[in-house]
């Protein structure tokens, strides 16, 4: 698919993970972001004080051997971008690479086993009307459209725990992402505020967006 590498851009810089399998955490605040590379156990903290120049730090190996640091346009808020598409980085969230060049090029994983990740660009021939994504185990509880999306809600259990899972559908010409959220029920509401951040800043990347 071609973006199985995620950037982080905010504040000004992108930082991209020279290896994989890689982690993003938030660190001390919101404008600090730790970069773990699983391979040799080094962590970079990069963090971006109000009207100065990034501050970095490095543990287990050198700062270039960990993550690619460029100057971009986008100075607000941290974004997650692939070749192909970018959004939000949610508060608390955690973005891991998902280690395939098949399927979702990276998870965003919260607390409590919370999961939201992102499926496409898939041909819409090949996806189902959005009410009949329901998986064998699963009952379809809710639905509605958001963020010029569709949606669905699903309902199963696993070991014993009921579980939510929504899904969102964006179209996008002749091809269709899929913007899966889950969670225990008990904690399902952390997990929808996240997929409705998610899905509301979804966007395509284009040519001028990935320079």
């Amino acid at each position: 698919m071609g973006h199985v590498f995620a950037r982080l851009t905010g504040y000004g810089y992108s930082m991209v993970p020279v290896d994989s399998p890689y982690k993003f955490r938030w660190g001390r605040n919101n404008r600090t972001v730790l970069i773990d590379i699983e391979t040799d156990k080094s962590t970079a903290e990069i963090h971006y004080p109000e009207g100065k120049a990034f501050e970095e730090f490095s543990e287990g190996a050198d700062m270039d051997e960990i993550v690619e640091i460029t100057p971009v346009e986008h100075t607000g808020p941290f974004r997650v971008e692939t070749s192909v598409f970018s959004v939000n980085w949610p508060s608390g969230f955690e973005i891991e690479s998902s280690g395939s060049g098949e399927g979702p090029p990276y998870d965003i994983i919260g607390p409590d086993d919370t999961l939201i990740y992102i499926q496409g660009p898939i041909e819409k021939s090949f996806v189902p009307p959005i009410e009949e994504l329901v998986a064998p185990g699963q009952r379809l509880t809710d639905k509605g459209t958001a963020h010029e999306c569709q949606w669905v809600e699903l309902s199963y259990s696993h070991e014993k725990v009921k579980w939510c899972q929504r899904h969102f559908r964006h179209d996008h010409g002749e091809h269709v992402f899929l913007i899966t959220g889950q969670a225990p029920v008990k904690k399902k509401s952390g997990m929808i505020d996240a997929l409705n951040e998610v899905a509301a800043s979804f966007q395509i990347m284009t040519e001028g967006d990935r320079n």
